[in-house]
């Protein structure tokens, strides 16, 4: 196991990925290559990795090497970590989303969605050094830094799962709900958001045929200067549910787009003025029927000298558009914290 996983990278590698899971202490370096056959059929490969955008459209790669690393301990001293300046022009924009999400819900559209807003930020910090930063601030998350031909350079700090599947057996996680660490008791807002994830993803797996439904005990997952509320869900499959069919219908849950899911995508799709493109999307490693797939949140994308950064809040009838204004911020500066030197 080496120390440095950066320095290993071959400079010309044009597809990899680094990923050091939620509560691990190590990270893997994948080295990733398009099959070299098309329309490649992913259960045949041995191993593979999978990056999908918001709309569920993904490409596949063939993981050719694999290795283990332990984190760079270099992080930037506490009084140097986040610069707190920058235009907010993304608030009003938001802020009147929000407003026409709540005319939706009151006209019986749908019942929850999850609108988005992004800002742009220039930094000097690399993707490199911004990842080891991550590392350090988010053991609660899954941290990734991908590098793709397809997409470009994605960073970010995850505290979602999208499902885990081992044999007959498969994990998912309700995850909504958000405020700053400690503050308040959770308000009727977040638990009736959160119920309806939980729900969602129940009454999917229902459709697929699984049976022994179980929640484990809802809890506040702490992500560093914010906290969600979050549900664990464990199934068993009575036929063999394939990873692809527990993907195409779980993505996206309710939690990065709304319910019910036809309605709100469409909202999100007429309403919001930019491209989620892997925002709300999602990553993970395939090998044979066993999976294990992230949601792709909390995260930016890198454009050399700057970074584009995406935050989403869910809102239902309860919703003030200030105050999932502040929600958005809170989300932003988990990645703003690891590129504002």
């Amino acid at each position: 196991m080496t120390s440095d996983p950066i320095q290993s990278i071959p400079g010309n590698l044009a597809n990899w990925a680094l990923i050091r899971n939620a509560g691990d202490t190590t990270i893997q370096f994948l080295k990733l290559d398009y099959p070299k056959e098309t329309n490649v059929d992913p259960f045949s490969l041995e191993r593979a990795f999978v990056l999908g955008n918001s709309e569920g459209e993904s490409s596949v790669f063939e993981i050719t090497d694999q290795q283990e690393h332990s984190p760079n301990s270099a992080v930037r001293s506490e009084s140097d970590n986040i610069a707190l300046n920058g235009s907010l022009d993304w608030r009003l924009p938001f802020k009147e989303l929000v407003g026409s999400a709540l005319q939706a819900i009151e006209n019986g559209e749908f019942e929850k969605v999850v609108p988005s807003a992004i800002w742009e930020i220039e930094s000097q910090v690399p993707p490199e050094e911004a990842f080891n930063e991550l590392l350090a601030q988010n053991p609660n998350a899954t941290v990734f830094l991908i590098h793709s031909e397809s997409f470009g350079i994605w960073l970010g700090a995850s505290p979602e799962v999208l499902f885990t599947k081992t044999g007959d057996r498969m994990y998912s996680m309700a995850l909504a709900g958000t405020r700053r660490s400690g503050v308040n008791a959770w308000g009727q807002k977040e638990r009736k958001e959160q119920s309806i994830v939980t729900e969602h993803i129940e009454g999917i797996l229902q459709k697929l045929g699984f049976k022994d439904i179980e929640r484990t005990d809802t809890r506040t997952l702490n992500t560093g200067e914010i906290e969600h509320i979050c549900t664990g869900i464990h199934a068993t499959s009575q036929k063999e549910a394939s990873w692809n069919e527990l993907l195409n219908q779980l993505h996206p849950t309710a939690a990065l787009m709304g319910y019910p899911r036809k309605h709100a995508l469409r909202f999100v799709r007429e309403q919001e003025a930019h491209d989620r493109e892997l925002f709300t999307g999602f990553f993970g490693s395939i090998e044979g029927e066993n999976a294990s797939f992230t949601v792709m949140i909390r995260c930016a994308k890198y454009l050399r000298g700057r970074y584009r950064l995406f935050a989403g809040a869910g809102v239902n009838a309860a919703s003030d558009p200030e105050k999932e204004a502040e929600e958005i911020l809170q989300k932003f500066n988990v990645m703003r914290s690891a590129i504002c030197p």
